[in-house]
């Protein structure tokens, strides 16, 4: 029988070395005021989300325009908890992704995938930040396919992108 294929560390770390002011410190900043971005159109690989907020405290409505959903700060950060938090969706950010990568890749390369769970935890210290994910694959995927499938994940766009150097910018209302 193969051994399980989640382990109790992390198959793959990205450890991005941007140290941002609200990742080192793991604080919130938020605005009440809400800045009218620019109405350009999309190109592909560009998203604008818009966000907004509500009078329950850091509950804060978000949209790209087709979906909107909320989010919140954790009850230990003044906010209602009932909300995912914004360093939760950065994990979901990459945890979706990861799962949609490896469907595709299955999918395209006819590997029968009909169960698959990723896990993203992010981890912050003096030094930076590190995502580490766990994947579970149906323990009875023969051997070369796994390996295939883990090879799979460093093309997820999510991933690509966490892997990279980030710059923050921030924008008047006119640009």
């Amino acid at each position: 029988m193969a051994p399980s294929l989640r382990v109790g560390r992390p198959l793959w770390r990205i450890t991005n070395p941007c140290t941002s002011l609200p990742f080192r410190t793991g604080g919130y900043i938020g605005y009440s005021s809400i800045i009218p971005l620019p109405q350009q159109p999309r190109t592909r690989g560009t998203t604008m989300i818009r966000t907004k907020n509500h009078e329950a405290n850091f509950l804060t409505e978000f949209t790209d325009g087709a979906h909107t959903a909320l989010t919140d700060a954790p009850a230990d950060k003044g906010g209602a908890g009932e909300h995912i938090s914004p360093f939760g969706l950065l994990e979901a950010a990459l945890a979706t992704c990861l799962n949609i990568t490896l469907r595709f890749y299955a999918e395209a390369h006819g590997i029968a995938l009909d169960k698959v769970e990723t896990v993203v935890t992010l981890k912050q210290d003096s030094d930076g930040s590190t995502f580490e994910y766990w994947v579970d694959l149906p323990e009875d995927l023969p051997e070369d396919q796994k390996k295939r499938l883990f090879a799979a994940l460093r093309g997820c766009p999510v991933h690509g992108l966490l892997s990279k150097p980030i710059q923050l910018e921030l924008k008047a209302p006119s640009e």
